[in-house]
């Protein structure tokens, strides 16, 4: 009773009888298969995200809260769609293809290459490989829903984990396309500005960073465990959660935005 007590308090794990055994993980995973799966029209539902959650924020900044990156409505739109064209490939979120990519490029760029051939820059590529490495551009609405968002895999059997992942990859596939695309421009964005302001690359990266990685929060959410009410954390009450904490997200979108202000 007392581990039960502990592990419930545990704000990163959760890890409880009714959350995190063999039957919940099951039934989680059958539901969102069932709900989520298999069909192109959840993807093209992910990808509107683009413009109703990513290019909203990117557009405007609300000074009363803080909150947005204020690049205005066609700079957020121009980078947005770039970054869509060129980062499409579903190779974007293999890591060990974006370290062999970066190897190249390093090399590229030591002889005065500025971009690579999807026109990435060097800054953007080593950011984008350290956010896949800590697994921040996964497919992380389908993994919280599952209680697979800390590395386990739903079945041991590798054939069945191959068919969920093909027919999960509309989703999967779009909600990666959306978190990569969001921080690419954002990050960009931010880098631009902090240049033509200061002029420093070091600290340019690192404040473009830091405002790429709140608008993948604050865009297309951030869905660990310490980011739900206390009670959703474990329990059987994690299941009525299960599809809240995205439309959640969007109501603290619209509340924290600067509303009624055109950004151009």
């Amino acid at each position: 009773m007392l581990a039960w007590m502990e592990s419930t308090g545990d704000i990163v794990h959760a890890d409880d009888f009714w959350s995190n055994n063999q039957w919940s993980v099951a039934t989680r995973t059958w539901a969102a298969l069932a709900q989520l799966g298999g069909s192109i029209a959840t993807g093209i539902t992910q990808v509107l995200s683009l413009p109703t959650n990513s290019w909203a924020y990117l557009s405007s900044f609300n000074p009363k809260t803080g909150f947005g990156v204020g690049l205005g409505a066609g700079k957020a739109g121009k980078l947005l769609t770039q970054f869509l064209m060129n980062t499409a490939n579903p190779k974007y979120a293999d890591l060990a293809w974006l370290e062999a990519r970066l190897k190249e490029f390093e090399v590229d760029e030591k002889n005065g290459a500025k971009y690579t051939k999807d026109g990435l820059t060097g800054s953007e590529l080593r950011f984008l490989k350290d956010m896949t490495e800590q697994q921040r551009l996964d497919a992380a609405s389908f993994n919280a829903m599952t209680g697979t968002s800390k590395g386990r895999k739903i079945t041991g059997n590798p054939t069945f984990q191959k068919f969920i992942q093909a027919w999960m990859f509309p989703f999967s596939y779009s909600e990666q396309v959306n978190r990569r695309v969001t921080l690419l421009a954002a990050y960009r964005g931010e880098y631009e500005r902090q240049m033509a302001t200061h002029g420093n690359s070091a600290l340019a990266d690192a404040k473009a960073r830091d405002v790429a990685t709140k608008a993948l929060d604050a865009t297309q959410g951030d869905y660990a465990q310490y980011n739900r009410p206390a009670i959703f954390r474990g329990g059987v009450q994690a299941f009525v959660y299960m599809y809240k904490q995205y439309p959640i997200m969007m109501v603290q979108l619209l509340k924290n935005m600067e509303i009624g202000r055109a950004h151009v």
